[in-house]
């Protein structure tokens, strides 16, 4: 195993035990199929904001705490992560702005804006998410507040990558695991604890909105 993957599942491990301070695993459903075969479903419906993207942020913001709080933190999204930062924000009780362009599902807004209550500020700019985050980036250098990344470190990477963790857990592993594919930080967490514990296990992965 490379250095980059033990340093990955080394974080992962670390991870488990802050995401455990909101909950606990989520349920991993089993499907009978045709030809004798089982399909394991991870239900990450049923997590705080029924999406995986809660696990990175909050990794992220409990592992950089101190240097969270002076400024506070900041990120872009036009939904998921935007939730998961809120939540985060309102658990570890640090100030965060969400960027999220206009054209942000207004079910996505108000629920960011419902879990981060008034630990959170949302700022709506831009018409894509592009000008939302070139404009997230502008306000952390002006105000010295920490940029959440919502895929492309590896805090966040060990946070989403707890989900693979469990699915490592009982004596019946998947041969399979199919992850899904957006930025890449879940699909790299997530794939890393099945080839670290159980090394034959094949792991495959497609595009879809996190």
């Amino acid at each position: 195993m490379s250095e980059t993957n033990l340093e990955l599942f080394s974080e992962i491990m670390k991870a488990r035990t802050r995401i455990y301070q909101v909950t606990g695993p989520t349920p991993l459903e089993v499907y009978s199929m045709p030809g004798g075969w089982d399909m394991l479903l991870k239900r990450e419906d049923l997590s705080p904001i029924h999406s995986y993207k809660w696990r990175g942020a909050f990794n992220f913001m409990k592992a950089r705490e101190k240097e969270s709080r002076p400024a506070g933190v900041v990120a872009a999204s036009a939904g998921n992560h935007a939730q998961g930062v809120a939540l985060s924000a309102a658990r570890l009780g640090i100030s965060a702005h969400v960027f999220m362009p206009q054209s942000a599902p207004r079910l996505k807004v108000e629920a960011t804006r419902r879990l981060g209550g008034s630990w959170v500020e949302i700022h709506q700019v831009g018409d894509n998410f592009d000008q939302a985050s070139a404009a997230s980036f502008d306000f952390s250098r002006q105000s010295g507040a920490l940029y959440v990344p919502p895929y492309d470190d590896i805090l966040v990477m060990a946070g989403q990558g707890v989900l693979g963790d469990e699915l490592m857990i009982g004596a019946d592993r998947p041969d399979v695991v199919f992850l899904q594919i957006g930025g890449g930080g879940m699909a790299a967490g997530g794939g890393t604890a099945p080839k670290t514990v159980a090394p034959r296990s094949k792991v495959s992965g497609g595009g879809g909105a996190g």
